[in-house]
């Protein structure tokens, strides 16, 4: 059995440039794939909520009445606007963009089901 001889550090590095094609194949293979997997994930985000509206008794009209308030309070844009400035949906920036087509296009995409 040969006995191993303690190597620099320098040895190790001649042998990486050695093999410099191979290493770089390597890392260019596994970086593209990276950037493939990377561009195949959608840049969407998903959330989903449940609002309660109880009945104290006083009818399905009075409940039906607040269920209509409650959806159009979600899709307001008193409501709409500052979330879309905190995160910049839509391709809105502070002093950027049009932010009436970022309510709109985030109405359009909010889904209530009541």
């Amino acid at each position: 059995m040969s006995s191993f001889r303690p190597r620099p550090i320098s040895e190790y590095f001649r042998i990486l440039l050695s093999r410099k094609l191979l290493l770089f194949l390597t890392i260019g293979s596994v970086l593209i794939a990276a950037i493939a997997i990377i561009r195949r994930i959608p840049s969407t985000y998903e959330s989903r909520a449940s609002i309660v509206i109880t009945d104290n008794g006083e009818g399905r009209d009075l409940v039906a009445g607040r269920v209509a308030a409650a959806v159009e309070r979600l899709s307001s844009r008193a409501l709409l606007e500052p979330i879309i400035s905190e995160n910049s949906l839509y391709g809105y920036y502070a002093g950027q963009g049009d932010l009436d087509a970022a309510v709109a296009k985030l109405r359009r995409d909010i889904k209530v089901e009541p």
